[in-house]
């Protein structure tokens, strides 16, 4: 292999960590691209030389670890768009990851907030209601379940063919705390937060904007009602683009690692 290549790492795990050092041992520097959201339950800081965060929020937070030689960004290329036209006519969509295999609370604390976003979603919206789960969600042994317990109270699986033409499609979005907060976004939308769950306040987590933040029907009800005012929507919206950094590419170029590796080398060489 090449003296002077880079390696860029996502998911590590403890056998691509060994492979990491290796690499290391031998001059070669190594990147660690954030897989999703910060979470303090992943084990391989400190294995790279250069950690490429998502968002600002997070990369401060990595930083404070000290685990890394650089915390990095990719810059935004655009700005917010603006508000994107409201379906009136669309259903309230629910975007949720609480049976996600890899979650890391008790089971039936993901369970109960399930359970209470549908009962929300159900006192609070009178047009239909649909439920769009992480594709991850479908390989929990209780899912179809779940898929029961929804269509009790007459929500129904989401089948747009895309997450886009979910969103898109969408009089409303509600998102647990998951990236696809930054899908919805993406498309011109502000969904309101479901946050009835134990999650660490950390990075992202903490910047999430409390005024659509909501963990009881009364406070869906009323994330709703400020939604319903476009221009203050379309603020939320701008704030939410910085906040998840939602303007950089999701795939940088390769100029932009070979420009981290450059001024790494440089600052130790310095």
């Amino acid at each position: 292999m090449p003296s002077n290549s880079s390696w860029v790492f996502g998911f590590l795990r403890c056998d691509t960590a060994f492979l990491e050092a290796a690499l290391q041992k031998r001059g070669r520097l190594t990147v660690h691209w954030l897989h999703g959201t910060l979470s303090r339950y992943y084990t391989f800081y400190a294995h790279a030389d250069i950690c490429v965060a998502l968002n600002e929020a997070d990369a401060q937070t990595v930083a404070s670890y000290g685990c890394y030689r650089k915390v990095v960004t990719i810059p935004s290329e655009r700005d917010w768009p603006g508000l994107a036209e409201r379906n009136d006519g669309g259903a309230l969509v629910l975007f949720t990851n609480l049976l996600h295999p890899a979650q890391q609370l008790e089971p039936a604390e993901l369970r109960e907030s399930l359970e209470a976003l549908f009962e929300a979603a159900q006192a609070v919206w009178s047009g239909p209601i649909r439920w769009r789960p992480h594709p991850r969600e479908r390989d929990a042994a209780d899912f179809s379940e779940w898929v029961k317990r929804a269509a009790a109270r007459s929500i129904f699986l989401e089948d747009s063919a895309t997450l886009a033409d979910a969103v898109r499609g969408a009089g409303l979005a509600v998102c647990t705390l998951s990236g696809v907060i930054q899908d919805v976004v993406r498309e011109g939308r502000v969904p309101a937060l479901w946050t009835r769950t134990g999650y660490e306040r950390i990075g992202i987590w903490a910047a999430q904007p409390a005024e659509i933040s909501c963990a009881s029907i009364e406070e869906l009800r009323e994330v709703v009602g400020k939604l319903a005012d476009r221009q203050w929507a379309d603020a939320m919206g701008e704030r939410l683009w910085n906040i998840w950094n939602v303007g950089a590419p999701e795939i940088p170029p390769m100029s932009f690692f070979e420009n981290l590796g450059r001024s790494c080398k440089a600052g130790a060489g310095g």
